[in-house]
């Protein structure tokens, strides 16, 4: 059986090796950490009832804070330069809401919602992000 060292492609000093993107995957940990951090104020708040007190409120703009650290400090960042673009951050949400007006036009419904054209919205994606 391949041990965690040999699936991760770990080195003998404890670096990643080239199956891994470092970056990435510290970016898109880091992520999921602060998201988790995020939902753990508001769990408190829907299913035990604390208040969202300024410091509560506070926490939730530290937490968002410190995910778009790790949204636009780092994986857009590698991610820009793996697609060789200057702007991914622009990229990334021009493109968003490009897809999003090719999905919703001017408005949110759920019917749009779970009836996707998700060849078109790639499609606007791209031509919008700059991406292809």
């Amino acid at each position: 059986t391949e041990s965690v060292v040999d699936v991760w492609n770990v080195n003998e000093d404890g670096s990643f090796g080239d199956r891994i993107n470092s970056r990435l995957l510290h970016g898109a940990m880091g992520l999921s950490t602060e998201a988790g951090e995020f939902l753990d104020v508001l769990k408190k708040h829907i299913f035990y009832n604390k208040p969202l007190v300024r410091a509560a409120l506070g926490n939730l703009l530290e937490e968002a804070g410190d995910a778009c650290w790790y949204l636009f400090g780092i994986l857009l960042d590698e991610i820009g330069k793996l697609l060789d673009i200057d702007a991914p951050a622009n990229a990334c949400l021009i493109g968003n809401l490009a897809k999003l007006r090719r999905r919703y036009g001017d408005k949110f419904t759920e019917f749009d919602a779970e009836h996707r054209d998700v060849v078109s919205e790639v499609k606007a994606l791209e031509e919008e992000g700059g991406v292809r």
